[in-house]
C-alpha cells in the first residue's frame, strides 16, 4: 500500500513550494494521471514516491510517504548519457536477475509491446539508436520484467506515434497493479485513468 500524508515538497534551489500538505492513498487497480504545466512539481512528486533519498538531493521533503511491502517500478522521463550508450542487452544485464527470470513473462512482454528481439541480442545496437517510441517500449519492458507491484511512469506518451500510444493504452489498462503516470495526452488520460491529480501553481507560481 502507498499512503501519502501531508506531503510538502520545496525546491532547495529557489525555495519554491511545489506541493503543500498533500495527502492521498493509492488503491489497488488505481490508474492515476498527473497533469499540469511543466515545472509545477509532477516529476518531483513522482521521484519522491520512488526514491525519497534521491529526491532529497534537490528537494526538502516534509510529511510522510508510507510504502509497505511494495516493489516500485519507475520509468524516468530521461536516461543519462551513460545509459543511452549501453546496448539493450547490457542495460538489461544491469537490472535483471536472470536466475529468477520468468521467461513466460519475458516473451509475453516482448509480444505485447512489439519489441524487436533481434535488437535485444545485438550488443552493437545502443539504446540511443532506438526511436522515441522504441525507447519507451523497451524501457517499459525493462521495468515490467522485474514484476513491480506499483508502476510509476514519467511522461511515457512523449514521442509516441499513434500505434505506439495504443500499445501503451492497452498495456496500462491490462495491468492489475496500480499505475501513476504523467501525461499531456488527453485520449490516454481519458481512456486509462480513474483519477486525475492536477498540479497547478498560483500567484505567480508562489503557491501550489
Amino acid at each position: 500500500m502507498l499512503i501519502v500524508n501531508n506531503l510538502t515538497l520545496i525546491n532547495k534551489k529557489d525555495l519554491r513550494i511545489l506541493v503543500k500538505d498533500f495527502s492521498f492513498t493509492l488503491n489497488k487497480n488505481d490508474k492515476i494521471g498527473l497533469i499540469g504545466e511543466e515545472g509545477n512539481g509532477k516529476s518531483s512528486f513522482m521521484l519522491a514516491l520512488y526514491k525519497e533519498e534521491e529526491a532529497s538531493k534537490y528537494l526538502e521533503i516534509k510529511g510522510e510517504i508510507n510504502i509497505k511491502n511494495e516493489k516500485i517500478g519507475y520509468l524516468p522521463q530521461f536516461l543519462d548519457e551513460t545509459k543511452l550508450n549501453l546496448s539493450l542487452n547490457e542495460y538489461l544485464n544491469e537490472i535483471i536477475d536472470y536466475s529468477s527470470l520468468d521467461y513466460t513473462l519475458f516473451y509475453k512482454l516482448i509480444d505485447q509491446l512489439g519489441i524487436d528481439e533481434t535488437k535485444l541480442n545485438d550488443n552493437n545496437f545502443k539504446i540511443k539508436s532506438l526511436s522515441g517510441g522504441e525507447r519507451i517500449k523497451f524501457l517499459l519492458f525493462s521495468v515490467l520484467i522485474n514484476e513491480p507491484t506499483i508502476l510509476l511512469l514519467d511522461e511515457p506518451s512523449n514521442d509516441l506515434d499513434i500505434s505506439s500510444l495504443k500499445i501503451l493504452e492497452n498495456l496500462i489498462n491490462s495491468l492489475s497493479i496500480p499505475v501513476i503516470f504523467i501525461s499531456h495526452d488527453e485520449n490516454l488520460l481519458s481512456n486509462c485513468t480513474n483519477r486525475i491529480t492536477h498540479f497547478e501553481s498560483l500567484k505567480s507560481k508562489s503557491e501550489p
